[in-house]
């Protein structure tokens, strides 16, 4: 009995749907892509990489970055060293000769942000009978490696919103 008050509910929801013009839900997935089998998706004459896109698209305020950690908006200008630690190394001052401590930090590599997990709703177009998808939000995912540079795995270099 509960099975064909399911179906029924279904039933009006998709005719009223149609009567209406409207699209429905059907279906909410979250997804984990390769970055290298997604590059077809950039359209640009730079022929960068889908992880080079999102950095750049970031650094110029296209996308908003959000620390997964902090739930704060990463400043575009510091999203290409995010979470690259900062050491401290003596180098020898070639007028003076004298040893002095200065601050070093690497960049992100675009090639290790090798995976992006996707959040994306499905629509049934009651007008058109098209399925639709619509993503919701992206979080590219970097490797992880330990001191002896193996890989251990992926962690979330950052939360992307779609509107």
């Amino acid at each position: 009995m509960k099975k064909i008050a399911t179906t029924a509910t279904l039933c009006v929801s998709f005719m009223f749907t149609f009567a209406q013009g409207n699209s429905t839900l059907i279906r909410r997935d979250t997804v984990l892509l390769k970055s290298s089998e997604c590059n077809w998706l950039v359209s640009n004459n730079k022929k960068q990489t889908v992880s080079e896109s999102i950095l750049h698209a970031i650094e110029i305020g296209k996308l908003k970055a959000i620390d997964p950690n902090s739930g704060k908006i990463i400043p575009a200008n510091k999203i290409s060293t995010w979470t690259i630690p900062i050491d401290t190394v003596l180098v020898q001052n070639e007028k003076t000769g004298k040893m002095e401590e200065v601050l070093v930090q690497g960049k992100i590599i675009p090639s290790r942000i090798s995976e992006i997990k996707m959040e994306q709703d499905w629509y049934l177009d009651a007008t058109s009978g098209k399925i639709v998808a619509k993503v919701k939000w992206i979080e590219p995912r970097i490797e992880v490696y330990n001191a002896g540079e193996s890989f251990i795995g992926y962690k979330t270099f950052c939360h992307i919103d779609y509107p």
